[in-house]
């Protein structure tokens, strides 16, 4: 079985691990295997990685459910490392230790403290013995060390230097109640504020006497930006005057939440949701079922993100980093190397595109 590295200081293919059936049939579980990889590579002791397949994380499960799928001659796993241990200290609540890549920069760690806070990145003010550290910044040369401790401050809107806001609870749909996501068809005939367009969309009603939806459910659409309930404004797509979120729905989408209900103080997060089967997706909000956020945080991203299908990362933006393939498409250089090796390993000749296995050489 063929497994890709991803190299923390690229973020592309820095090699490949071949494991025999023996070995796979010595590690029972998912950490298991991480462990036996990481022994293979040359990564620091103190490091953390995750096992994932087709680009999405493996839990701690038993391995052996995932082995018909490993005894496949098309790689579907990679091994993504993260070195460096952080403690992130919050304005309140217990600190938390964050994983990041010394070779990437300030603003990596702050998308990592927001996975494991809920807490967006440009609400985030770093700091470190007493400086601040800036998005641009490499996390390598801000001298941080294997659990430094940087303190998080939550910058108020309009600025605020390192002063921190009270967190107070707002009232919003239950996300975490898969049962209370509905699918609704869309018309042609409906008012102009329920227009749904791609993306997210938050509804509110208007409360403004003038306005030709006053009284009235609205749809405002946020398209494929972020939305933090705690710190973004919701206007009518009528009036543009103020409104109070009560829910959200996607349109041709995936989405994924993370917050922090009031009184439990517990992190919650989502995995990716696929919202494009030309329905709209809303989660009910009747005053039942609505529930209190600390804060909250709904992101999505297209449906047809694009991603190295070899390391299932980003792909990068400068042409340069990446392969010239017949058919078009696009791979990271580096690691079309490695998926040259193997299909020379598996006997494959001639090399084939990792995504429609076109032939790429002789």
């Amino acid at each position: 079985m063929a497994v890709v590295w991803v190299d923390p200081t690229t973020n592309e293919a820095g090699g490949v691990v071949f494991l025999s059936p023996s070995e796979l049939n010595q590690a029972s579980r998912v950490g298991c295997l991480e462990n036996h990889l990481k022994s293979k590579l040359p990564l620091p002791f103190r490091s953390k990685s995750s096992l994932k397949m087709h680009g999405q994380e493996l839990k701690c499960q038993d391995i052996s459910a995932y082995l018909p799928l490993l005894r496949t001659d098309i790689p579907r796993f990679v091994l993504s490392t993260r070195t460096l241990p952080l403690l992130i200290s919050p304005p309140s609540g217990q600190t938390v230790t964050v994983w990041v890549n010394p070779a990437r920069t300030v603003e990596h760690m702050k998308r990592e403290i927001s996975a494991a806070l809920g807490i967006p990145p440009p609400d985030q003010r770093l700091l470190c013995n007493g400086r601040e550290l800036r998005g641009h910044r490499l996390i390598e040369s801000a001298g941080l060390k294997s659990y430094s401790t940087v303190q998080l401050a939550m910058r108020l809107s309009g600025g605020g230097g390192g002063m921190t806001k009270l967190l107070r609870a707002y009232k919003f749909a239950n996300l975490t109640q898969d049962d209370l996501l509905v699918q609704v068809p869309l018309t042609t005939d409906g008012p102009d504020w329920l227009t749904v367009e791609c993306g997210l969309s938050i509804e509110s009603d208007c409360t403004n006497a003038d306005c030709v939806a006053f009284n009235n459910e609205v749809i405002s659409p946020q398209h494929f930006d972020a939305f933090n309930l705690t710190a973004h404004k919701v206007v009518c797509p009528m009036c543009s005057c103020q409104c109070i979120p009560r829910t959200c729905g996607f349109y041709e989408c995936k989405w994924r939440f993370e917050g922090v209900l009031h009184g439990s103080g517990m992190h919650i997060s989502s995995e990716w949701t696929d919202a494009s089967n030309d329905m709209y997706h809303v989660f009910d909000c009747s005053e039942a079922t609505m529930v209190k956020w600390l804060t909250l945080v709904v992101s999505v991203r297209p449906v047809d993100v694009e991603e190295c299908p070899v390391c299932f990362e980003p792909l990068c933006e400068d042409i340069q980093r990446l392969a010239p393939l017949p058919c078009k498409h696009p791979v990271h250089r580096s690691c079309m190397d490695e998926w040259d090796v193997i299909c020379k390993m598996q006997n494959q000749n001639p090399t084939t595109c990792p995504t429609c296995r076109a032939p790429v050489s002789s």
